[in-house]
């Protein structure tokens, strides 16, 4: 029985492929080479999640995860009822579907920002792919500590089979396991990483098909490009086409800012120019579809063109914006939704500026998904660094704060010690005319001041001595005269 490999029937007709020259759309390398690519490619099997393709509700989010919910399996649940269950195939098949947009819980317990985006069954398992927005979560499952799932569920009948099977299975939500231990010990949690890239080549393998003559073939009838031959090409050309691919196709933050206002489809109104006649803040430029040049990128002109219905511009804003790209894509003979542009038939102009003539049209999710990411990590860089300032600022003013605290305490003592000086004055001379014990110290014709303030009431107000050491040595030293003037006075009126 000749079995498939990838895209090609079988074997020898995947070497056959391999070995026609590159200018017929064949691989171009010698028969032994491609014999070794077609074993490659033999002995690795199909992916799973090849359902996956067709899913364009993936495309926005960037923290994703899959895995596998539930295999047909008998489990136990000794605390729980019915069990012993057993989950037959032909249920997790018919129930799959009621698994998608049903949210995500972690332990069964503790709710997490996230929900199901796709689920099937596929190679003899419930499979999902879903969202999560927590960086703890991804963290434990990047870690390692969750790496187990479970379903809740309701079910219509129950039927024995060996066992308790649930028919008519509902799922209520997708359970991450990180405490408890996993009913089916086959689940699965990991974080899917270069979801473009795998969407891409889903979505490829199962577009591609051979045609009459042998040259792969996507579903509009164009050829897919042959892979480069490895033995041709000095290293010093592959490093070239490496920085290229790096330079050209994927624009970082440094890139994009160096570009002209020009390059962008949007300006917000409220910049200055700088010294180059650029906007500042950079910020304000959006949808860039020209590369530094000034050619239009094609592969960002799709991008720009995918994003502009997701933008919360101005209806005034997104008319201009819709002006200058669909200009550019009218230029260039690019399809367009957006525009109405249908692609055209005649060839455009060699001396037309377009970069990204070589660049296929799965490869732009791509590069939208790398630069979406270096985006974030810019984000999150920043918003670090703005914490950080707020903080140093923060604590600034704290330390302020508390230097003009103290400076008010030290001027209150101060006063008080001017208070209390005044009366020891006065003490002191109304001490002279004592003429024997248990005479009155003051005379009874003798009006008492009006600011005289109580010993105790004093003493209240003074702060415990490691305070007043925190307060630095000069506020340390009045409160110590004051305790000491306090005291002094008691021991005089003891011995008087």
């Amino acid at each position: 029985m000749l079995m498939p490999i990838g895209p090609f029937p079988d074997f020898s007709a995947c070497v056959a492929h391999m070995v026609k020259p590159k200018k017929e759309g064949g691989g171009g390398y010698d028969e032994e080479t491609a014999k070794k690519v077609c074993g490659k490619m033999k002995a690795e099997p199909e992916e799973s999640f090849s359902w996956v393709s067709g899913l364009e509700v993936l495309k926005p989010y960037r923290q994703l995860i899959h895995g596998k919910a539930i295999h047909p399996i008998k489990t136990y649940h000794p605390y729980e009822w019915p069990k012993l269950r057993v989950y037959l195939e032909e249920e997790l098949k018919k129930s799959a579907e009621t698994l998608i947009g049903k949210p995500l819980f972690l332990d069964h317990v503790r709710p997490l920002n996230g929900s199901v985006l796709g689920a099937y069954y596929e190679d003899g398992a419930l499979e999902y792919i879903a969202r999560v927005e927590d960086e703890d979560v991804l963290r434990m499952i990047h870690d390692g500590q969750i790496k187990h799932a479970s379903v809740q569920f309701e079910w219509k009948t129950l039927e024995n089979v060996n066992g308790v099977a649930p028919r008519g299975i509902n799922y209520q939500h997708l359970s991450l396991l990180k405490d408890l231990p996993p009913g089916d010990p086959e689940s699965s949690v990991e974080i899917w990483s270069n979801i473009a890239e795998g969407l891409k080549l889903q979505r490829q393998l199962k577009e591609v098909k051979a045609n009459t003559t042998g040259t792969p073939m996507d579903a509009r009838g164009k050829k897919i490009l042959a892979p480069p031959n490895p033995k041709k090409g000095s290293e010093t050309e592959k490093k070239e086409m490496g920085e290229r691919v790096l330079l050209e196709r994927i624009w970082d933050r440094a890139y994009i800012n160096d570009l002209d206002d020009d390059c962008f489809a949007y300006i917000e109104s409220g910049g200055e120019k700088d010294e180059q006649r650029k906007t500042t803040p950079r910020s304000l430029r959006h949808l860039p579809f020209k590369n530094r040049q000034g050619n239009i990128d094609l592969p960002h002109l799709r991008n720009a063109l995918a994003r502009l219905p997701q933008t919360k511009f101005s209806d005034e804003a997104k008319t201009e914006a819709k002006r200058k790209l669909c200009a550019a894509a009218k230029k260039v003979g690019l399809k367009s939704e957006v525009c109405g542009i249908e692609e055209q038939v005649a060839p455009v102009p060699e001396e037309t500026g377009i970069s990204g003539r070589d660049v296929p049209e799965w490869m732009g999710d791509f590069i939208s998904s790398v630069e979406d990411a270096l985006e974030t990590i810019n984000e999150n860089f920043d918003a670090v660094t703005s914490r950080l300032e707020a903080l140093e600022k923060a604590q600034k003013s704290e330390a302020s704060r508390e230097i003009h605290e103290a400076k008010k305490s030290v001027e209150a003592l101060k006063a008080q010690i001017q208070v209390l000086e005044s009366q020891k004055a006065t003490l002191q001379e109304d001490l002279k005319g004592v003429k024997k014990p248990g005479e009155a110290i003051i005379s009874s014709n003798v009006t008492p001041p009006r600011d005289m303030i109580p010993k105790k009431a004093i003493e209240a107000v003074l702060p415990p001595d490691w305070i007043a050491r925190a307060w630095g040595l000069g506020p340390q030293r009045f409160v110590q005269d004051i305790k000491r003037v306090l005291r002094q006075s008691r021991e005089a009126y003891i011995r008087g």
